[in-house]
């Protein structure tokens, strides 16, 4: 396994940024990777609906460590060699600790541009054995040509206007909605309740699915 020797230091610290891939957590298995970037500031299509109950947000309010992390990892992602360092940490973490088979982008943020979005096309390209899932806001990324093994899923919710989205749910593999407390799931819409853990139904291709609001 060729692993390049690359690295991007953080300006703050002046150390250089590592361990920057998590594996699995409460509801993901430790096959799964994560990377997350920091919540509200890297997600410019988000609704009033997700910005008023945003989970990732929790996280960053009770961890201490949450959001240095994901403003590394922002930081990390403005750098030229993003994709090699991306591609590096990948194979490092398969070397070394443990087998990743699913990449999950982004529990917290999102493709903040279409740049960066590409950038994650490079990487993806790089380990064709891994498949990689995404939810995103941003309507204008789905009709780039994407890898067979990146599954994107456009994200709505009780506040989005679908009128603006219609043209561009057709690009996407699958919609995914938010459930309001006290509503019910939609039509045509796979309802999660249960974990990645036992659950691999948004990884396995096309589909709608609807997650209750946490």
């Amino acid at each position: 396994m060729n692993i390049k020797n690359t690295a991007i230091m953080y300006p703050l610290t002046g150390k250089l940024i590592t361990k920057m891939i998590q594996l699995g957590n409460a509801k993901l298995p430790k096959n799964i990777g994560i990377v997350n970037l920091p919540c509200k500031e890297t997600c410019p299509w988000a609704t009033d609906f997700c910005l008023g109950c945003c989970y990732a947000q929790k996280a960053e309010n009770i961890r201490p460590a949450c959001l240095p992390y994901r403003k590394r990892m922002l930081y990390a992602t403005q750098q030229d060699n993003f994709v090699d360092f991306m591609t590096n940490e990948v194979k490092r973490v398969n070397l070394y600790k443990h087998r990743i088979d699913y990449f999950r982008i982004h529990e917290s943020g999102d493709f903040y541009s279409t740049d960066y979005y590409a950038k994650w096309l490079g990487i993806i390209n790089n380990v064709p054995e891994l498949k990689f899932l995404a939810y995103t806001k941003n309507p204008n990324i789905g009709r780039i040509e994407r890898p067979k093994n990146l599954i994107l899923k456009l994200s709505w919710d009780i506040s989005t206007d679908l009128q603006a989205l219609n043209g561009a749910m057709k690009d996407y593999d699958g919609l995914a909605y938010t459930i309001p407390k006290g509503q019910t799931c939609p039509k045509g819409y796979f309802h999660c309740t249960e974990t990645c853990h036992t659950c691999k139904y948004c990884y396995d291709g096309k589909g709608n699915v609807a997650f209750d609001q946490h």
